[in-house]
């Protein structure tokens, strides 16, 4: 696909399609499988250059009832006819995580939202 002939929804489609990010870290206490962010970018950063895009995000703290959440808003920006598409995605942050510092607390939310 040439990058100057397709929209942002048909170079997003195309990079979710060749877009590939294995689960290949292991928890060994909880005992589940999961990717790192910096893991997804390293293998996005290519496709976003193949399709002249760029992924922005942004990051909100609000509460509500007496619950702290992260709202993550990602934007990916077609760089060549300034189209964007944005999505939004709210996380609790959970404080109360054993063995975990507040900024792992922070950062699990982070990665979930």
């Amino acid at each position: 696909m040439e990058k100057t002939s397709a929209n942002i929804y048909q170079k997003l489609v195309a990079i979710q399609n060749e877009m590939a990010a294995p689960k290949d870290q292991k928890n060994e206490f909880g005992k589940y499988q999961y990717r790192t962010l910096e893991a997804i970018n390293e293998r996005l950063k290519p496709l976003l250059d193949k399709y002249a895009c760029t992924l922005y995000f942004n990051d909100e703290v609000y509460t509500v009832a007496d619950t702290a959440y992260l709202k993550t808003t990602a934007t990916l920006i077609d760089s060549e006819s300034g189209q964007t598409v944005t999505v939004s995605s709210p996380c609790p942050i959970d404080l109360s995580h054993k063995g975990m510092s507040l900024e792992q607390c922070g950062g699990s939310s982070l990665s979930y939202s």
